[in-house]
């Protein structure tokens, strides 16, 4: 047991104490912090963090980032002013938290005296086992099929108790017999992967990302579990989400199974009359499914009215462009203004040319406080990087442009003369 500020910690619980709450921390978040308190005031890299408690897998460097902030929003840790952890640019994090004496080493001063009793003791240990070990034979020869399957029983229920660090969200299959319907392939699909991303608990691989793995491993879509497994295995990612959707009665239904690495299975299905105004209960569901002892942090979710254009947008961005995005994403807006809506529809700007206007909305965005949701405002802070790098590279090829002009005049002016 660690003692730090106000807090306890017990590593074998993972439990994360305080006088008046008990926070049970994701495994991967709990590993982290006892291997914080194993090395106090130690710069360590994140490298080092990597290789110490992560697999190799492509998306272990994002799972580290997420574990960290979700490590400082379990303790009140602010990065800038930190009371726990310190980010130190360039080589990695160090924690700077005193520790406090704990329970461990009061039991260590009173091993020494116990000691003393242990010579004493040892004789009637001795008689004592003489007499059972007759008995004890005659118990084990008897017991010995129940506690094999007692401990069969433990080592699946400990099996089953696994948490899942990370989810990929695989492309719908629209099974609705509407073309119109498309938009539930990859938009509300991405749709649950955002919400799924925005409770901070797992990580997600997005469709758009699910895709790019398929293709890389030559699996055509829609495909077999065995098939899904293998992909999982090698990625080193926990669980896959694949889902279809159908009508019935005027209502849309997704039928949903999680496929685990470890050869589970858990499936659900899930009726609304507009399944993109509820992609915030449905992620509710999938993830009771995935970790049932966790509870979503996650309180706000996409707009009732607009979800639908948000999501036909974030198809069209991906299939049929972003001037078709653009008019879903402005439609969304006029519906009902959202946070979303307006960072969608910047992206959507920015790849359209439009920097000027896309630049406008996202500054608007930035001067909004956006901690309530830290996804969106990551997300944004993207999208200002990446116009800023585009309009740095236009630039720069328009005064390319214009010195080559100017030696092509100059070559002229002199053949002239």
């Amino acid at each position: 047991m660690y003692c730090f500020a106000e807090f306890t910690f017990i590593p074998d619980t993972a439990c994360l104490n305080t006088a008046s709450e008990q926070v049970r921390l994701r495994n991967k978040v709990a590993l982290l912090l006892a291997y914080f308190l194993q090395h106090p005031n130690e710069v360590i890299s994140k490298d080092r963090l990597l290789s110490e408690l992560w697999q190799h897998g492509d998306f272990r460097e994002a799972s580290l980032t997420q574990s960290i902030r979700e490590l400082r929003a379990a303790l009140g840790d602010d990065a800038k002013t930190p009371r726990f952890i310190e980010t130190i640019p360039q080589r990695g994090y160090r924690w700077i938290c005193p520790l406090k004496l704990t329970s461990k080493s009061h039991h260590s001063k009173s091993a020494n005296a116990s000691k003393q009793n242990i010579f004493a003791s040892t004789k009637k240990l001795i008689f004592m086992g003489l007499c059972g070990l007759v008995a004890m034979s005659i118990w084990s020869t008897t017991r010995y099929f129940e506690d094999d399957v007692t401990a069969d029983e433990a080592d699946s229920q400990q099996h089953i108790q696994q948490q899942v660090e990370s989810l990929i969200v695989l492309p719908f299959s629209n099974n609705t017999g509407n073309a119109d319907m498309a938009w539930l392939e990859l938009g509300l699909s991405d749709m649950l992967s955002v919400d799924l991303k925005r409770a901070n608990q797992v990580q997600i691989v997005s469709p758009a990302q699910g895709n790019l793995l398929l293709l890389e491993h030559q699996i055509s879509w829609p495909t077999l579990p065995n098939y899904i497994r293998a992909m999982l295995e090698k990625e080193q990612i926990d669980a896959a989400l694949v889902a279809s959707v159908r009508l019935l009665k005027q209502q849309q239904i997704i039928d949903f199974q999680i496929l685990f690495r470890d050869g589970r299975v858990q499936q659900g299905s899930m009726s609304f009359d507009n399944l993109a105004a509820n992609i915030d209960r449905v992620g509710h569901q999938v993830f009771q499914l995935i970790n049932p002892k966790q509870v979503l942090t996650s309180e706000h979710s996409q707009p009732d009215l607009s979800a639908m254009a948000i999501a036909q947008g974030m198809q069209a961005l991906q299939t049929t462009g972003a001037l078709d995005a653009k008019r879903f994403f402005s439609a969304s807006l006029t519906l009902k203004p959202s946070l979303w809506a307006k960072a969608y529809l910047s992206q959507t700007l920015i790849t359209l040319g439009q920097w000027q206007e896309a630049e406008q909305t996202l500054f608007h965005l930035v001067n909004i406080s956006l901690e309530h949701d830290p996804y969106l405002d990551a997300f944004v802070h993207f999208l200002m990087a990446d116009l800023m790098s585009k309009k740095r590279s236009s630039r720069e090829q328009r005064l390319d442009s214009q010195e080559r002009y100017q030696k092509c005049a100059n070559t002229r002016c002199k053949t002239s003369c």
